[in-house]
Protein backbone atom coordinates (compact mmCIF):
# COMPACT_ATOMS: atom_id res chain seq x y z
CA UNK A 1 0.00 0.00 0.00
CA UNK A 2 1.41 3.38 -0.97
CA UNK A 3 0.58 6.74 0.58
CA UNK A 4 1.44 10.18 -0.84
CA UNK A 5 1.57 13.24 1.41
CA UNK A 6 1.95 16.91 0.54
CA UNK A 7 2.45 19.46 3.31
CA UNK A 8 2.67 23.24 2.99
CA UNK A 9 3.99 25.45 5.79
CA UNK A 10 4.21 29.25 5.99
CA UNK A 11 4.80 31.79 8.76
CA UNK A 12 4.79 35.60 8.91
CA UNK A 13 5.09 38.27 11.61
CA UNK A 14 4.13 41.92 12.21
CA UNK A 15 0.36 41.72 11.95
CA UNK A 16 -1.59 44.92 11.29
CA UNK A 17 -4.46 43.83 13.54
CA UNK A 18 -4.39 41.56 16.55
CA UNK A 19 -7.88 40.31 15.69
CA UNK A 20 -6.99 39.13 12.18
CA UNK A 21 -3.85 36.97 12.40
CA UNK A 22 -4.19 35.34 8.98
CA UNK A 23 -1.11 35.09 6.76
CA UNK A 24 -2.53 37.66 4.32
CA UNK A 25 -2.68 40.28 7.10
CA UNK A 26 1.01 39.93 8.11
CA UNK A 27 3.77 42.16 6.73
CA UNK A 28 7.04 40.25 7.22
CA UNK A 29 7.45 36.68 5.93
CA UNK A 30 9.45 34.41 8.24
CA UNK A 31 9.46 31.04 6.56
CA UNK A 32 7.75 29.00 3.88
CA UNK A 33 8.28 25.36 3.04
CA UNK A 34 6.68 22.54 1.10
CA UNK A 35 7.26 18.84 1.65
CA UNK A 36 6.32 15.90 -0.53
CA UNK A 37 6.55 12.44 1.03
CA UNK A 38 5.80 8.93 -0.19
CA UNK A 39 5.36 6.08 2.27
CA UNK A 40 4.76 2.40 1.61
CA UNK A 41 3.53 -0.47 3.80
CA UNK A 42 3.77 -4.18 2.96
CA UNK A 43 2.58 -7.22 4.93
CA UNK A 44 2.73 -10.97 4.44
CA UNK A 45 0.50 -13.30 6.46
CA UNK A 46 0.52 -17.10 6.76
CA UNK A 47 -1.58 -19.36 8.95
CA UNK A 48 -1.61 -23.14 9.43
CA UNK A 49 -4.21 -25.07 11.45
CA UNK A 50 -3.92 -28.78 12.27
CA UNK A 51 -6.36 -31.23 13.86
CA UNK A 52 -5.66 -34.83 14.80
CA UNK A 53 -8.58 -37.13 15.59
CA UNK A 54 -10.78 -34.22 16.72
CA UNK A 55 -8.84 -34.33 19.97
CA UNK A 56 -5.62 -32.39 19.40
CA UNK A 57 -5.49 -29.00 17.74
CA UNK A 58 -2.62 -26.71 16.80
CA UNK A 59 -2.51 -23.36 15.07
CA UNK A 60 0.50 -21.42 13.85
CA UNK A 61 0.47 -17.95 12.33
CA UNK A 62 3.23 -15.74 10.99
CA UNK A 63 3.17 -12.12 9.85
CA UNK A 64 5.96 -10.04 8.31
CA UNK A 65 5.43 -6.26 8.15
CA UNK A 66 7.55 -3.64 6.40
CA UNK A 67 7.42 0.14 6.35
CA UNK A 68 9.41 2.65 4.30
CA UNK A 69 9.28 5.08 7.24
CA UNK A 70 11.77 2.98 9.22
CA UNK A 71 15.52 2.72 8.67
CA UNK A 72 16.72 -0.08 6.35
CA UNK A 73 18.11 -2.03 9.33
CA UNK A 74 14.73 -2.17 11.08
CA UNK A 75 12.38 -1.84 8.10
CA UNK A 76 10.92 -5.36 8.47
CA UNK A 77 9.47 -7.01 11.58
CA UNK A 78 8.43 -10.64 12.14
CA UNK A 79 5.49 -11.56 14.37
CA UNK A 80 4.46 -15.14 15.05
CA UNK A 81 2.25 -17.13 17.38
CA UNK A 82 1.66 -20.78 18.20
CA UNK A 83 -1.38 -22.21 20.01
CA UNK A 84 -1.91 -25.84 21.07
CA UNK A 85 -5.14 -27.37 22.46
CA UNK A 86 -5.67 -30.85 23.85
CA UNK A 87 -8.99 -32.35 24.91
CA UNK A 88 -8.81 -34.40 28.12
CA UNK A 89 -10.74 -37.60 28.89
CA UNK A 90 -13.34 -35.65 30.84
CA UNK A 91 -14.31 -33.73 27.72
CA UNK A 92 -12.89 -30.45 28.94
CA UNK A 93 -10.43 -28.58 26.78
CA UNK A 94 -6.96 -28.05 28.17
CA UNK A 95 -5.13 -25.21 26.41
CA UNK A 96 -1.48 -24.38 26.31
CA UNK A 97 -0.78 -21.05 24.63
CA UNK A 98 2.69 -19.95 23.60
CA UNK A 99 3.08 -16.54 21.98
CA UNK A 100 6.26 -14.77 21.00
CA UNK A 101 6.45 -11.32 19.45
CA UNK A 102 9.55 -9.71 18.07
Amino acid sequence: MKYDYEDLYAAKKTYGQDINTSLGNAADPIDADQKLQEDALMSYVASVNYSYGDKYYASFSFRRDGSSRLSPDTRWGNFWSFVRFMETFSGKVHAVVEISIK
